[in-house]
C-alpha cells in the first residue's frame, strides 16, 4: 500500500511543483515601475515617467565643441548633437547630479545648486512632453532644443 502512494505522488506532483515555483520567481522578478527609486526628488520621479527615461548619477564632466557636447556620467558617454544656431555652452561639469535619459532627450538635475538643463528633442512629441517637465518645476529650468541624444553604454552593463 506504500508503495502505490509514492507512485501517485511521484506522478502527481512535479506538475503543480513547477506551476508554483514558476509563480514564485515570476512574482519575485516583478520591479513596481511606479515607484520612484528612494531618494529621487518627486519632481524628477514624475518627469521620469513623463519621458520613459533611464536615471544614471553621479559626477557629469561636460566636453564640447562646434557638434554639441559629450557628457560624461557613471561610466556612460552621453552624445547631445546641437542644432544649428543654438548656444549649448551654459552647460559645464557638475559634481553631482540626476540625468534622465529617454527618446524625447535628456533632464540633468544639478544636485547642488538644484538648477535643472532641458535638451529637448526637437521635434513635437518631445516638445510636447518636456513642456510638462518644464512645468514640474516652478523655479524654473534652462531648456534648449538639440538634434539627438544618444547613449553609448559601457561594455559591461
Amino acid at each position: 500500500m506504500t508503495h502505490e502512494n509514492s507512485k501517485i505522488w511521484r506522478k502527481w506532483l512535479p506538475g503543480p511543483a513547477f506551476i508554483v515555483l514558476t509563480a514564485i520567481f515570476l512574482f519575485a522578478c516583478k520591479k513596481n515601475n511606479d515607484t520612484p527609486a528612494s531618494g529621487t526628488d518627486p519632481n524628477i520621479a514624475a518627469a521620469i515617467k513623463a519621458v520613459y527615461g533611464n536615471v544614471l548619477k553621479g559626477k557629469v564632466t561636460v566636453t564640447s565643441d562646434a557638434e554639441g557636447l559629450w557628457l560624461s556620467v557613471d561610466r556612460h558617454t552621453i552624445l547631445v548633437s546641437q542644432l544649428p544656431g543654438f548656444d549649448l555652452d551654459a552647460l559645464s561639469d557638475i559634481s553631482s547630479a540626476t540625468v534622465v535619459t529617454s527618446q524625447h532627450g535628456l533632464i540633468l538635475k544639478d544636485l547642488d545648486t538644484g538648477k535643472i538643463y532641458l535638451l529637448v528633442n526637437a521635434d513635437p512629441e518631445s516638445a510636447r512632453r518636456f513642456d510638462q517637465v518644464a512645468a514640474l518645476f516652478p523655479q524654473g529650468a534652462w531648456k534648449n532644443l538639440v538634434y539627438g541624444i544618444t547613449v553609448v553604454r559601457p561594455a559591461d552593463s
